[in-house]
């Protein structure tokens, strides 16, 4: 795997261990001192960031579907930008609803060894919708 498909895979396998809520495995692919910041948080080490995802605790389910990613490489070290959608299911007054988020993280990554990890990620929401979803 060359460097451009490693990182790929850090935005990939994000969006993994978030949907499952496996946050301990973050430490896989964080540096511990990554910072991890939004209008919503500011996380500075990776303890932070896995103690911190424990507020998804509060949805039913999340979806994280990863699209576009630009990432410019330069020696060991490397930024990007990557979109997606995240879905989060939650229950208000005995419904479902499901809230959409588009985001865009603005990440740094760095490469110790032959493995790359998030040294930074920044959480952009660029829009939201909340539908109710449909009952069976």
């Amino acid at each position: 795997m060359n460097d451009l498909q490693a990182i790929q895979q850090l935005g990939y396998r994000y969006a993994q261990i978030i949907d499952r809520k496996q946050f301990e495995q973050l430490a896989d692919i964080m540096l511990p001192n990554c910072e991890f910041v939004s209008d919503l948080f500011h996380y500075q080490n990776c303890d932070e960031i896995i103690t911190g995802m424990g507020l998804l605790e509060q949805f039913k389910g999340t979806f994280h579907a990863v699209q576009n990613q630009l990432i410019n490489i330069n020696g060991t070290r490397a930024d990007g930008e990557v979109y997606c959608v995240a879905s989060h299911i939650l229950t208000k007054d005995g419904q479902d609803y499901k809230l959409d988020w588009g985001i865009r993280y603005l990440d740094a990554y760095q490469k110790e060894g032959d493995i790359w990890q998030f040294s930074k990620r920044e959480l952009i929401i660029d829009w939201t919708q909340q539908l109710p979803c449909n009952q069976s």
